[in-house]
C-alpha cells in the first residue's frame, strides 16, 4: 500500500516529537561535558557520541529523502508540510551533531589528536555540510542537485585534508595541549612515524621536550630524512616534503 502525504506527515511529525523529547531529556548528557566524562571516561564519552551521530544522521537523511519521494505529487500543501517537518528534524539533528563535536573536542584536549580522530571530526563536518545542502536543495524543491552536490562536497573535503596537512596538524595540536611527551623516557616512535610533511612541525615543537627527548626525536628523524641517508640527487626523485624535512632537521629549534 502506497503512503500518501498524510501518512508521511504523521511519521515525520512523530519523529520530530521523538527527537524533541530526546534532546530535551538528554541535554545534560549531550552537553554534560566534564560531568559526563567523570562518569564514563573521555574515550567512551566521545566514541559513543560519534557513532550515535553516524547512525542517527544516516538513517534520518535516508528517511527524509524517501519521504520526499513519497510526497512528490502531493501538491503545494503536502510539500509545505513536508518542508516544515523535515526542517524541524534537521535542526534537532544539528543539536546532536553539535554535542558530538563538543565530545570530540574534550577527547582531544584530554588525550591528544590522532589520525583516526581527525577522520572522525572531518566526517562529522562533512555530514553537517550535506545536511545544509539538503536544506538548500531538496527543501527548496531542487532534489536533482542534491546527490551531485553531496558527492562534490566529499571530494572537496578530501582535497582539503591534503591542504591542511593532517600529520602536521596532529603535531601542532598535541604540542598545544602538551601531549608530546607524556611518558619518561620518551618513546620517539610515534613522532618519528609521521610522514615528512610533519617534520617541520615536529622540529618547531622540540623545545617542549626534555633535552633527552629532543635528542631521541632528532636521531629518529635524521635516520628517516637526514642528509646522511645518501639518497641519489636526481630531479626525477625530487620530493617537496622530504626537501623541507631535511631543511628543518638541518636547522632544529631545540634548546
Amino acid at each position: 500500500m502506497a503512503l500518501g502525504s498524510v501518512e508521511v506527515s504523521v511519521v515525520l511529525g512523530l519523529l520530530n516529537l521523538l527527537f524533541l523529547v530526546f534532546v530535551v531529556v538528554q541535554l545534560p548528557y549531550l552537553f554534560g561535558g566534564v560531568v559526563q566524562v567523570a562518569r564514563m571516561g573521555y574515550s567512551e564519552y566521545a566514541r559513543r557520541g560519534f557513532f550515535e551521530l553516524v547512525w542517527v544522521a544516516g538513517l534520518t537523511l535516508s528517511l527524509l529523502l524517501w519521504a520526499h519521494w513519497l510526497v512528490r505529487g502531493s501538491g503545494p500543501a503536502g510539500q509545505r508540510t513536508y518542508r516544515l517537518l523535515a526542517l524541524g528534524l534537521v535542526c534537532l539533528l544539528l543539536v546532536v551533531m553539535a554535542s558530538a563535536v563538543q565530545r570530540m573536542q574534550l577527547y582531544v584536549e584530554s588525550s591528544g589528536l590522532t589520525e583516526l580522530r581527525i577522520q572522525a571530526s572531518v566526517f562529522m563536518g562533512w555530514l553537517a555540510v550535506v545536511f545544509v545542502w539538503f536544506m538548500l536543495t531538496v527543501l527548496r524543491g531542487d532534489r536533482r542537485r542534491f546527490a551531485f552536490g553531496a558527492l562534490v562536497s566529499a571530494f572537496v573535503v578530501i582535497g582539503g585534508l591534503d591542504v591542511v596537512n593532517p600529520d602536521a596538524l596532529i603535531v601542532r595540536t598535541n604540542a598545544h595541549y602538551g601531549h608530546l611527551e607524556s611518558e619518561a623516557p620518551l618513546d620517539a616512535r610515534p613522532l618519528a612515524s609521521f610522514s615528512a610533511d610533519a617534520t617541520p612541525a615536529i622540529v618547531a615543537a622540540l623545545p617542549q621536550l626534555s633535552i633527552q627527548g629532543q635528542g631521541v626525536v632528532l636521531a629518529e628523524l635524521k635516520v628517516r630524512f637526514g642528509h646522511e641517508r645518501n639518497d641519489p640527487v636526481d630531479w626525477r626523485t625530487f620530493n617537496w616534503s622530504r626537501t623541507h624535512a631535511r631543511a628543518a632537521i638541518g636547522n632544529p629549534r631545540a634548546d
